[in-house]
């Protein structure tokens, strides 16, 4: 491990002493956990190019940054980084049977080290694909699907479905998901439509989705209108 990352893995292994110490002394509420982290500023010139965003809960946090926070359970850890190295995406969910845990994140030329309480986790850049990116995370997508399904009616979970991908990156398989929350499928159509997928080359294996002649015709027509 370079002296550099020895350091600051050091240093979170002071914090993540804290932030146990701190989750028993403070008489935490059984649904929070209590979360000591730090994100390592880039270590040479080329990765100070590069663009690094965490997420954790309402929390969005960059290089330098340092956090000590009660977070709800079931909260992830997720974010991004992109450069002249290329690009990665990582989630990762926070202990569910913990009172407290520490993180650190830190990029060098290889990829994105995450610790992350006992686990250590290694992500490699990955050239750049067509289709946008990020990525939507799986919890903001989880949460936006439930809240659609709520809705009785599917005229207002259209509205709400259509309005949220406005500015959102989905994955073919996330697009899908929420298209079958529909059983007309002229709103199928419309939501796969609105979407800006992170694959476009992918889209096409939506297909099934759509029994009548018609809307598969309509779908296949479409389609190569994102390459």
């Amino acid at each position: 491990m370079p002296g550099t990352l020895r350091h600051l893995f050091a240093v979170f292994c002071l914090c993540s002493s804290a932030a146990s110490a701190s989750g028993h002394g403070i008489g935490l509420l059984s649904d929070s956990l209590y979360v000591v982290g730090h994100i390592a500023e880039a270590p040479d010139s080329l990765l100070s190019e590069t663009t690094l965003q965490v997420e954790l809960g309402e929390f969005k946090l960059s290089p330098g940054d340092s956090l000590a926070v009660s977070t709800a359970r079931g909260t992830h850890i997720s974010g991004w980084a992109r450069g002249p190295l290329g690009r990665l995406q990582f989630e990762f969910p926070l202990p569910k049977y913990a009172d407290s845990c520490g993180f650190w994140l830190g990029c060098d030329t290889l990829g994105l080290t995450v610790v992350l309480a006992s686990d250590t986790s290694r992500l490699f850049w990955s050239a750049e694909q067509s289709g946008c990116f990020p990525l939507t995370s799986s919890q903001a997508f989880d949460g936006i699907l439930e809240d659609a399904l709520r809705l009785p009616f599917e005229s207002s979970r259209l509205n709400l479905v259509v309005n949220w991908l406005e500015d959102k990156c989905a994955s073919t398989e996330q697009i899908g998901r929420l298209a079958a929350a529909f059983d007309d499928e002229a709103r199928r159509l419309k939501v796969i439509q609105s979407a800006t997928c992170a694959s476009p080359a992918n889209i096409s294996q939506l297909e099934p989705l759509f029994v009548s002649q018609h809307y598969r015709t309509a779908f296949t027509e479409w389609v190569p209108s994102i390459d």
